[in-house]
């Protein structure tokens, strides 16, 4: 018997007031033939793939949610994938305060001390909520500042990162991915500077010009690639019409950055991502920020954001789109003092934790709806219709396409899946999803990073000496210690070997059988590798490899003498403890300052 075929649904939404439920379900009727007069729709040819459509988790956003009587409602609806919710796909991170922080802050002091704790408040609990709904859920984050002591205006506001400064504000940056990651939170992409032809402002922010961007962007994706990880890092994330400064950018960053990002408060996405597209084609392009201003007009905003930010960046190439706050109080609030005064969010918290949807709902409803579950876009060919606005996503299996109609009066749309027709009649202006139509088109690849992770290979057993020629040494099978030994030469039982572990990471073991544990101690079984300390690898001059610690370590550092060697320990614990784990950036060394821990292999 012959199979049979699912029938497309579609959902749509008027462009002309403010709607609850957002979309109404409408049915597709079968037809042989497309018919004359109808706006016929086929899919094309794939193009790049989706990161997903969403907002801002600002701190100021997270802690609306967070606070919310009715936290699990707003969760649910801002979340999950029913057709009573948002289903957002795509989160944006603030790296540091941003002028939606509950007050300014950053991560660094001027000791070198770093504390990510204040994500831990809201920030993350919101994100962890968020991905207990969508698994898939994306995550992106931007720095609208480096700390105060790395720039030279010595402020969060205004001023430019210190060339002296690039190593260390790299590091932080990579600490930033890897507490996140430590937290189950993925950063699919880093953008350098949010904004980095805006040093104006009255809140935090920091100009980036194209060579600076050039070298920490080399810096900060060394770094991320040495230690397994694919974070996407992206420059220019700034206006349409800089799309000139951001061509500038990426020239400079080329072989190491992987794309741009881009906002619309100034210029238009034609031409802007088409210019960019021509001479950065195999780059990636990210539309990450567009605020909504002033009282909500239906009419106008829906389009306007669909246009600007969301379904236009898509056929032009974008991989994601999405707007600013996520949430936002009825007085647009809560904000830094001199933030803006004028911003609303995608959507509105009451007073009472009641949701009020916002015109720019209706445009992220369809988007998300349309991409959800999709891995890459696909064009759509609208034959008799040139001002449709038309974009479609794809998998393995299916397909789904986004319509918009700006125009007034009835349209008849036939859309052709698999071979056959279906027809719908609309009342424009208006919004059209249809999903479950099957198609033959393969899915883009995801996004691979400009430089890749970087492997290495081992010798079976080497010994390990810091710069100051001391060695690492497990003190003999009975005495469960690791310290550095100032020992001249390695003997037999300095001689260690480097495990692979998943990941990507390696965790040294002596010739005793022992793994160089996370407190000072070895662990005694291959079981207990869990406990050991694990690291990744890079690439030194002269020969040498620096192994990176992937948590805070905690050892002896520097003599025989087992007392002064807990005497150096119990000075530095504390401030390991409060580190995040990584090494600060300068040459390789044995001995732990600031919570500086390299070591150099010497083959």
């Amino acid at each position: 018997s012959s199979m049979t075929v699912p029938q497309p649904t579609a959902w749509v939404s008027s462009l002309r007031a403010a709607h609850q439920p957002i979309a109404q379900q409408i049915k597709l009727l079968k037809v042989e033939a497309p018919s004359e007069g109808a706006v016929q729709l086929r899919l094309s040819e794939p193009g790049q793939p989706i990161l997903g459509f969403g907002a801002s988790l600002t701190e100021a956003s997270a802690q609306l949610i967070w606070s919310s009587p009715r936290r699990t409602e707003v969760l649910d609806f801002l979340f999950c994938g029913d057709a009573d919710s948002l289903g957002i796909s795509c989160l944006r991170l603030t790296v540091g305060s941003s002028d939606f922080s509950l007050s300014p802050y950053h991560y660094q002091d001027e000791n070198g001390c770093i504390d990510f704790r204040r994500e831990e408040a809201a920030v993350i609990p919101v994100v962890q909520e968020a991905l207990r709904r969508n698994p898939n859920l994306k995550v992106i984050a931007s720095p609208w500042s480096a700390p105060a002591h790395m720039k030279t205006s010595g402020n969060l506001v205004g001023g430019q990162l210190l060339e002296s400064a690039v190593s260390s504000y790299a590091n932080l940056l990579l600490q930033y991915v890897v507490f996140f990651r430590r937290h189950g939170v993925d950063i699919a992409a880093l953008t350098l500077q949010n904004e980095p032809h805006h040093g104006r402002a009255a809140y935090p922010c920091m100009v980036m010009k194209a060579h600076r961007a050039a070298q920490l962007a080399e810096v900060v994706v060394g770094l991320l690639r040495s230690s397994d990880l694919n974070t996407l890092v992206i420059v220019h994330d700034h206006n349409y019409d800089l799309h000139k400064e951001a061509i500038a950018a990426m020239d400079a960053s080329v072989n190491v950055a992987d794309g741009t990002a881009w906002h619309a408060y100034g210029g238009t996405p034609s031409p802007a991502l088409e210019a960019v597209r021509a001479a950065h084609p195999n780059k990636c392009i990210l539309f990450t920020e567009q605020t909504a201003h002033g009282k909500a007009n239906f009419p106008g905003d829906v389009p306007w954001s669909l246009q600007n930010c969301l379904l236009k960046p898509v056929v032009l190439g974008a991989c994601c789109g999405l707007q600013w706050n996520l949430v936002l109080d009825a007085s647009g609030g809560p904000r830094l003092q001199g933030g803006p005064g004028n911003c609303r969010g995608l959507v509105t918290l009451e007073v009472g934790g009641a949701i009020g949807l916002e015109p720019e709902c209706v445009g992220m409803w369809h988007m998300c709806r349309g991409s959800r579950g999709k891995t890459s876009f696909v064009a759509v060919e609208a034959a008799q219709h040139s001002s449709l606005l038309c974009a479609g996503f794809v998998d393995e299996c299916d397909a789904r396409a986004v319509i918009m109609c700006e125009e007034v009066g009835e349209f008849r749309i036939q859309i052709c899946s698999d071979g056959h027709w279906y027809e719908v009649d609309i009342t424009g202006p208006a919004v059209l999803t249809v999903e479950g139509m099957r198609t033959s088109t393969t899915p883009t690849p995801g996004i691979v990073p400009t430089v890749p992770r970087r492997l290495f290979t081992w010798p079976s057993r080497f010994a390990v000496r810091s710069e100051q020629g001391t060695w690492l040494a497990s003190h003999g099978e009975y005495q469960d210690c690791i310290y550095m030994s100032e020992a001249e030469s390695a003997s037999l039982w300095e001689q260690w070997t480097a495990v692979p572990v998943s990941g990507g990471g390696v965790v040294l073991r002596s010739p005793h059988g022992m793994f160089l544990g996370s407190n000072g101690d070895s662990c005694q079984a291959l079981a207990g590798l869990i406990d050991a300390l694990q690291f990744s690898v890079q690439e030194m001059p002269q020969g040498m490899v620096r192994l990176v610690c992937a948590r805070g370590i905690l050892m002896h550092a520097g003599a025989d003498d087992q007392q002064s060697a807990r005497d150096k320990e119990r000075k530095l614990s504390g401030l390991l403890r409060r580190a995040a784990g990584f090494w600060g950036g300068r040459q390789a060394s044995s001995v732990v300052v600031r919570g500086e821990d390299c070591l150099s292999l010497h083959f």
